[in-house]
């Protein structure tokens, strides 16, 4: 019988996955053969045991290939599946028996979009056939089983096919179960408001409870099962996910029902604490046994309303956080109470054990308060390091006082385990010897402690060079190094030293002077080496020189390096700063008259002075004054001299202008024969001028403003005049200054 079972079960979930590669092909064989063929795969004589070998080694595979997607394993009993998946805190179970199809009822598991990782699912068809993608709105297994009466009253006059039920007796710590479900169905949504509307129900009966209740009901009401009809996308849509049941909505990935609901919670507040009850989960096809349905119960969920403790610990060796380390980290002892949480629930607790309070750990609170609404809270317990060997380790049991335990009932409690901390020590990489400087990494090598280490390698300065577990160092010259590594608790340290070893090397040092020179000047820059390994090679890359000097015309101060390799080929540099001294010279000039300029010296950090006015006179006066023979442009040159006998010229064109010398005629012939037939002034040292004519009552007949133009003897109306006449000129130089001149034209016609 369960070789059939399995390998039922076998070929439902090859023909699930047929698409799969090779590896999940050669994954279903092994399981066939395993199975029919007892000694070639599995040579074992119970063949439960080679069932639960083959089908761990397929999972592996599976989980090795990446499938992290909802699956299902049919292969535990239902007595495991209660006992070992469904039951949580503060309920004991007895009595299992199931009614259904082998392959209808299993362990599901992965990552799914039903808000629940993992428990037990029981279907209407194959339990395998959950896994999505959501590929066929219509799968339906025809398994041809029979109905469950208790359902069928609920759906009366209809009647139940292809039921799965698993019922158990148990008894609750306190006066509340409860469990999380998900229900889901093929049915979905195209026979909502039919009387195609498979049917579940958790039905509890016991003391107080005398028919049984269904449990599975919506939220918020008193009575109203969950249902297909009760629970969709337009009824108590809330509690209710489209899976891509229909067109347009996309197909969900994980699961393969069309439809499901949210994630529910059956209670029962009606169970007395010790009592034993009977509780039936059931489901089934209604009407025919088409489209699927099923419901999910969540692993550890069935629970009464007890506390359990767990520890959260900043750094534990082992997977549940309980074995701790002297002086190592906080941990959170967490308190977690099941069923009703309206009110408020104070924990007292007490602690036992061999470790002491106070002088082996701390805890922050002697009670613990959850809120309402909350299901969980937490104390913290610290541990001291007290570096006191204590090879036995010491240990803290914090056990809740629980005034409503069954008879026979253990209190639940958590115990610690405080150990001492592994001595720490580390070693590096062996000393590194070379004949010349070269790369070398260390490595740190630490043992005992608490790893998380942290690592300080420092050089003989106290400078740290790496926090890493490596140090990769250049040192031109023997140098030692160390190397401090602090564990994760930081309490212990460690340290160790690593030495790079270079015999008779030591790095080049460089001579190389400084320089002053005059603008203009040309330094020789000389650089003499010591040390290091001769022979070296040179180059100056401001000039080119591959030689241990070189020359420099610089203009402005500044620095000029030369790179010297050694015989190792180590490559090292030095600079010399070669200072442009000398004088600035600069100056302004003031005409003081046509010919006249007085010149003030500007110049910085000069104490001689020369100056050239470019007509054959010099000076060497601060500041100069001087009046230029002729008119005209000179080019006046100022040279400056410092202590150190630096020169500097500065240079200023200057315009020296002539007096004011003008003919003015005192008749002209306007006849147009081209000779002398125009009035105006002619002459020199007047930069503009204005001329203006009068007849002899006093009236201006004429006016112009630029001594370029001249008087053609006519009015402004265009009359042509003659006779005598007054003008009026005005003249004024290139300096500023007006000067007029007035007399008596005569025009000839």
């Amino acid at each position: 019988m369960l070789e059939w079972r399995f390998l039922k079960t076998t070929f439902h979930f090859y023909k699930k996955h047929q698409n799969q590669s090779s590896v999940e092909h050669f994954c279903f064989f092994i399981v066939t053969i395993a199975v029919f063929k007892k000694s070639y795969i599995c040579p074992f004589n119970s063949l439960k045991t080679k069932a639960y070998i083959v089908a761990f080694f397929c999972f592996f595979i599976i989980s090795v290939k990446g499938y992290g997607q909802l699956q299902a394993d049919v292969s535990q009993t239902p007595t495991d599946l209660v006992q070992n998946v469904l039951l949580g805190g503060g309920v004991t179970a007895s009595n299992i028996t199931y009614t259904c199809g082998s392959t209808q009822m299993g362990y599901f598991f992965g990552s799914s979009n039903l808000g629940l990782s993992s428990g037990i699912i029981m279907s209407t068809g194959f339990a395998i056939d959950i896994v999505g993608p959501n590929d066929n709105l219509a799968v339906s297994n025809l398994l041809l089983g029979p109905g469950d009466f208790t359902l069928d009253a609920v759906v009366a006059p209809l009647t139940t096919n292809d039921a799965c039920v698993l019922e158990f007796d148990f008894i609750p710590l306190t006066d509340t179960v409860s469990f999380r479900y998900v229900f889901g169905s093929e049915e979905y949504a195209q026979f909502v408001g039919t009387s195609f509307n498979d049917v579940f129900g958790f039905f509890i009966s016991g003391p107080g409870i005398p028919v049984p209740t269904n449990i599975a009901i919506v939220p918020g009401t008193v009575s109203t099962p969950v249902s297909i009809n009760n629970v969709n996308g337009t009824t108590n849509s809330a509690y209710y996910v489209n899976n891509g049941d229909l067109a347009g909505v996309p197909q969900g990935q994980t699961v393969q029902y069309n439809g499901f609901t949210t994630v529910l919670t059956a209670t029962s507040t009606e169970v007395t604490h010790c009592e034993t009850y009977h509780i039936k989960l059931a489901i089934a096809d209604v009407g025919d046994g088409a489209y699927d349905s099923g419901v999910f119960l969540e692993a550890g969920s069935f629970s009464s309303g007890t506390v359990s403790l767990s520890s959260q610990a900043d750094y534990s060796s082992s997977l549940n956080d309980t074995a701790l380390f002297e002086g190592c980290g906080s941990t959170k002892i967490i308190f977690e109470r099941g069923g009703n949480t309206s009110e408020p629930l104070t924990i007292n607790f007490n602690v036992t054990g061999t470790a002491t309070q106070g002088v082996d750990y701390t805890l922050s609170s002697t009670s613990v308060t959850i809120p309402a609404g909350f299901n969980i809270a937490s104390i913290d317990l610290n541990t001291i390091y007290d570096n006191v060997s204590e090879p036995l380790g010491e240990s803290v049991t914090i056990t809740p006082v629980i005034t409503f335990l069954c008879a026979a009932q253990t209190p639940p409690s958590i115990t610690l385990t405080l150990a001492d901390q592994p001595p720490l020590s580390v070693t590096t990489s062996p000393d590194f010897t070379t004949a010349c400087p070269a790369q070398t990494t260390f490595e740190a090598f630490p043992q005992g402690g608490i790893p998380g280490y942290v690592y300080e390698w420092k050089d003989s300065t106290g400078t740290v060079l790496s926090t890493q577990s490596t140090l990769t160092a250049f040192p031109l010259q023997t140098t030692h190094y160390s190397l401090t590594v602090t564990d994760t608790c930081k309490n212990q340290q460690a340290t160790a030293t690593a030495s790079v070893i270079i015999p008779g090397y030591t790095p080049m040092q460089f001579e190389l002077a400084q320089a002053s020179i005059c603008k203009g000047d040309t330094a020789r820059l000389v650089v003499n080496v010591t040390e290091g390994k001769a022979p070296y090679t040179y180059l100056w890359p401001s000039t080119g020189s591959i030689n241990n000097f070189t020359f420099v015309a610089p203009s402005v101060s500044g620095s000029f390096t030369v790179q010297v390799t050694d015989l190792c080929g180590i490559v090292d540099n030095a600079s010399s700063r070669v200072s442009v001294v000398g004088p600035k010279a600069q100056f302004s000039s003031n005409q003081t008259a046509e010919r006249d300029f007085v010149f003030t010296n500007q110049s910085v950090d000069a104490i001689f002075y020369y100056w050239n006015f470019d007509d054959g006179d010099t000076a060497q006066t601060l500041d100069a004054a001087h009046s230029f023979p002729d008119s005209g442009w000179y080019n006046v040159l100022l040279t400056v001299e410092n202590r150190e006998g630096c020169f500097d010229t500065a240079s200023l064109l200057i315009h020296a202008f002539p007096d004011l010398n003008v003919y003015i005629p005192n008749a002209f012939t306007p006849n147009g024969d081209g000779k002398n037939d125009s009035f105006y002034a002619d002459g020199e040292g007047f930069a503009t001028s204005d001329m203006k004519i009068y007849d002899r009552w006093g009236q201006e007949v004429y006016h112009a403003e630029h001594q370029a133009w001249a008087w053609n003897g006519q009015s402004r109306s265009g009359v042509k005049l003659e006779g005598m006449y007054c003008y009026v000129f005005e003249f004024v130089t290139p300096l500023g200054n007006a000067v007029k001149r007035m007399g008596h034209v005569m025009v000839v016609r």
